[in-house]
């Protein structure tokens, strides 16, 4: 029922394109983060695709210290709501691709119905996760080994984020 191949390719090819466009726009930027977040099971659709740059981590990182001096740098480095690009990279609607976004609308209303639930949610951090990892091999994502990659539903504990940066770090490495 769910084409997970047209799915990823679709991502795929919207964010290579939005992560072209971005680095063009901001010549010398240095990702610290890339992910995506989605959220599931709400009224509103909601997939961003989200980045952090190293820059904007070391500020925010001196001013949590500053005023709120019990956020450890670990929920800092992994909380999407906390960087530059929290749910965008560019300015505009759609940066993925209108026929990505038309069928995440689908995914989502998917998710609503018990028989397809986890299904959507597991193949979306699938998905996402691969992406990911060709946009690495195709030269879209800048040196890897320096980026966190974070794949989360608005709703998932961090450590499961950290697990997902992991299966990145592995198809990248070993294509599987």
């Amino acid at each position: 029922m769910i084409d997970w191949d047209r799915y990823s390719r679709l991502l795929t090819d919207g964010t290579d394109g939005a992560m072209r466009k971005f680095l063009a726009q901001h010549p010398g930027t240095t990702l610290s983060a890339i992910g995506y977040t989605f959220e599931l099971w709400n009224l509103s659709p909601a997939f961003n695709l989200c980045a952090n740059t190293h820059l904007y981590f070391r500020q925010m990182n001196d001013r949590y210290r500053t005023e709120w001096p019990n956020v450890e740098v670990e929920t800092l480095r992994w909380s999407s709501g906390d960087y530059q690009f929290c749910s965008s990279l560019l300015t505009g609607r759609n940066e993925l691709g209108s026929e990505w976004e038309s069928q995440y609308l689908r995914l989502h209303n998917l998710a609503k119905e018990d028989n397809y639930s986890r299904e959507v949610y597991d193949g979306l951090v699938r998905i996402c996760c691969a992406a990911l990892a060709r946009l690495v091999k195709g030269g879209a994502i800048g040196d890897w080994k320096q980026i966190d990659f974070n794949v989360s539903e608005y709703g998932d504990d961090i450590e499961l984020v950290k697990q997902r940066d992991q299966r990145v770090r592995s198809l990248i490495e070993n294509g599987g």
